[in-house]
């Protein structure tokens, strides 16, 4: 449960993001980048005649206003459970059908439904849920199946719906950023995200793309490359002076699946529109010409 709900907050933040909301990173050595509410001003806010959201709006991001932070606990119960109704224990194994329960424990507000059912839709169509999709795609194909002794290649998180997924048709949503707070730049932001349906790169294609060889090693790369690849600051892993840094390519092989044409997919994200460019080319150049890739002027109006 926590990995999953680590997961639907991580992209939850990214759409927030794209919608030209500000949303924290919880995360942040920095206290200034990190949500809190303050008791005391809060109900001060409350006594000045401020409605309970108003006195939310000044201290916490809309994330925390539903995932919750210090001072203000997440507005829900969360549960997996099976399609009876038992909860399913530990983790959830290949071809499990499941239901993610939110049990209201604070009044979510209608934008906040409306969110979270295109966060849902924006995992399962897109992107992946849990722990463990940073895995690497083998190009030995047979270190992808299940059959291999190793589980290191398999891919993890992707789900499907059960019985279709429908949001009504709603307005355009403008999510406004308070003055005294930014997002840094590299945070998930779903305008800067690219998506590939139907494709996906393996080990050495990454290794291409950020100018690593096969040992994993860089190869005189650029700050953007390391940003990509992410990096873990081993020894000839890093060039100097950048810090551990988790990597933003995300990639899925299909293999042995029912239904290899939909499962390969890949996805990542970068910081600006500048880079978003110097990417598509490096990937058309890597997969070829003629692939379909999606960016966020794609994808919005289908969420």
């Amino acid at each position: 449960e926590t990995g999953i709900i680590g997961s639907l907050r991580w992209w939850y933040e990214a759409l927030v993001r794209g919608l030209g909301g500000y949303a924290c990173d919880p995360t942040s050595e920095r206290k200034d980048e990190r949500c809190e509410l303050n008791q005391e001003k809060f109900h001060k806010a409350i006594k000045d005649g401020k409605n309970i959201q108003e006195a939310l709006n000044e201290q916490i991001c809309p994330v925390c206003q539903l995932f919750g932070c210090t001072g203000w606990g997440r507005k829900f119960i969360f549960r997996i459970q099976a399609p009876d109704g038992k909860p399913i224990p530990g983790r959830l194994e290949k071809d499990t059908k499941f239901n993610l329960i939110f049990i209201e424990k604070k009044k979510f507000t209608p934008l906040e439904k409306l969110l979270l059912k295109k966060t849902i839709k924006l995992i399962v169509e897109y992107g992946a849920l849990g722990a463990k999709i940073a895995l690497k795609p083998s190009e030995n194909t047979n270190k992808n199946l299940l059959t291999y002794r190793k589980k290191d290649h398999l891919d993890y998180g992707i789900i499907t719906y059960q019985d279709g997924y429908k949001i009504d048709k709603t307005e355009d949503i403008v999510l406004e950023k308070p003055p005294d707070k930014k997002n840094q730049l590299d945070w998930p932001n779903l305008k800067y995200f690219w998506f590939i349906p139907g494709d996906y790169l393996n080990r050495e294609q990454i290794n291409q793309l950020v100018n690593r060889n096969n040992k994993g090693w860089y190869q005189n790369p650029d700050r953007f490359q390391v940003f990509l690849g992410g990096c873990i600051k081993r020894e000839k892993c890093c060039p100097e002076g950048i810090e551990r840094m988790s990597k933003k390519i995300f990639s899925f092989h299909g293999e042995d699946s029912g239904n290899p044409v939909k499962t390969k997919r890949c996805f990542g994200y970068v910081r600006s529109q500048e880079e978003l460019e110097t990417i598509e080319d490096e990937l058309r150049d890597i997969l070829g010409k003629d692939i379909h890739i999606l960016m966020w002027e794609d994808i919005k109006d289908v969420l």
